[in-house]
């Protein structure tokens, strides 16, 4: 789903009209060019009427993705749910999904933990 589809429907569910939404935020019309996804909000725009629509910005890609969390959020999930399990396939499994996400500061810290994992999994304790 896009941006301005969600912004929609979040909208029309709270019986709130463009110009309820837009006021002290942009004007009506560029509301309505979101909407139909001919233009996208500037990052502020986008934090201020998800805030008037009550949602937050995780809450707002949980609907836009379908009600489904994104992968990246799946990978952090599995990340935690791994707890202290030694399981070397496991965490060699969730290293390389964590590669699809070098870039993110958080994905990295996760690598750097389970890297540290394979570490002491691989060691005999005395």
């Amino acid at each position: 789903m896009q941006l301005g589809d969600v912004i929609r429907i979040l909208r029309t569910s709270q019986n709130m009209t463009q110009k309820e939404l837009a006021m002290n935020i942009l004007d009506r019309g560029n509301l309505s060019k979101i909407e139909h996804n001919l233009l996208e909000p500037s990052y502020t725009n986008f934090h201020l009427l998800i805030s008037k629509l009550g949602i937050s910005a995780d809450e707002f890609e949980y609907i836009r993705n379908e009600y489904s969390c994104n992968a990246k959020a799946k990978l952090m999930y599995e990340f935690f749910k791994l707890h202290y399990n030694t399981d070397q396939q496991q965490i060699n499994i969730l290293l390389s999904k964590c590669s699809n996400f070098k870039e993110d500061i958080e994905i990295q810290r996760i690598i750097t933990i389970l890297q540290a994992m394979q570490i002491l999994g691989g060691r005999k304790w005395v």
